[in-house]
Protein backbone atom coordinates (compact mmCIF):
# COMPACT_ATOMS: atom_id res chain seq x y z
CA UNK A 1 0.00 0.00 0.00
CA UNK A 2 1.58 3.57 -0.95
CA UNK A 3 1.80 5.97 1.72
CA UNK A 4 -0.51 8.97 1.08
CA UNK A 5 2.04 11.20 1.27
CA UNK A 6 4.11 9.70 -1.78
CA UNK A 7 0.75 9.10 -3.82
CA UNK A 8 -0.67 12.79 -3.66
CA UNK A 9 2.66 15.01 -3.05
CA UNK A 10 1.30 18.52 -3.05
CA UNK A 11 -0.57 17.03 0.20
CA UNK A 12 2.92 16.78 2.06
CA UNK A 13 3.61 20.45 1.83
CA UNK A 14 4.33 21.90 5.47
CA UNK A 15 2.14 24.19 6.94
CA UNK A 16 5.14 25.99 8.88
CA UNK A 17 5.95 27.87 5.74
CA UNK A 18 2.11 29.22 5.33
CA UNK A 19 2.09 30.46 9.00
CA UNK A 20 5.28 32.89 8.83
CA UNK A 21 2.71 34.83 6.70
CA UNK A 22 0.69 37.17 8.38
CA UNK A 23 -2.13 35.14 9.09
CA UNK A 24 -3.02 33.75 12.70
CA UNK A 25 -2.95 30.49 12.61
CA UNK A 26 -6.63 29.22 13.08
CA UNK A 27 -6.39 31.13 8.93
CA UNK A 28 -3.85 28.44 8.29
CA UNK A 29 -5.49 25.79 9.97
CA UNK A 30 -8.73 26.43 7.94
CA UNK A 31 -7.05 26.85 4.79
CA UNK A 32 -5.37 23.44 5.07
CA UNK A 33 -8.51 21.64 5.99
CA UNK A 34 -9.57 23.48 2.95
CA UNK A 35 -6.87 22.05 0.68
CA UNK A 36 -6.85 18.70 2.55
CA UNK A 37 -10.66 18.42 1.32
CA UNK A 38 -9.82 19.43 -2.55
CA UNK A 39 -7.14 16.33 -2.33
CA UNK A 40 -9.81 14.33 -1.41
CA UNK A 41 -12.00 14.99 -3.92
CA UNK A 42 -9.52 14.38 -5.90
CA UNK A 43 -8.41 11.07 -4.50
CA UNK A 44 -12.17 10.27 -4.91
CA UNK A 45 -12.38 10.83 -8.55
CA UNK A 46 -9.04 8.59 -9.19
CA UNK A 47 -10.99 5.58 -7.15
CA UNK A 48 -9.13 6.25 -3.90
CA UNK A 49 -11.47 5.80 -1.66
CA UNK A 50 -9.29 5.05 1.48
CA UNK A 51 -7.06 8.27 0.53
CA UNK A 52 -10.41 10.27 0.59
CA UNK A 53 -11.02 9.15 3.70
CA UNK A 54 -7.82 10.27 5.42
CA UNK A 55 -7.71 13.58 3.21
CA UNK A 56 -10.72 13.95 5.09
CA UNK A 57 -9.81 12.95 8.19
CA UNK A 58 -7.04 15.18 8.77
CA UNK A 59 -9.24 18.31 7.50
CA UNK A 60 -11.72 17.60 10.12
CA UNK A 61 -8.87 17.35 12.89
CA UNK A 62 -7.72 20.96 11.65
CA UNK A 63 -10.60 22.61 12.17
CA UNK A 64 -10.66 21.16 15.17
CA UNK A 65 -7.66 22.46 15.88
CA UNK A 66 -8.43 25.79 14.93
CA UNK A 67 -11.89 25.78 16.75
CA UNK A 68 -9.62 25.07 19.99
CA UNK A 69 -7.60 27.98 19.45
CA UNK A 70 -10.68 30.26 18.86
CA UNK A 71 -11.58 29.01 22.48
CA UNK A 72 -8.70 30.28 24.01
Amino acid sequence: MTHWRRAYPAAAVSVSAVQMSDRDPGQVLQLAAERLDALADVAELMGDGAGADRFRADANRRRLEAMELLDD
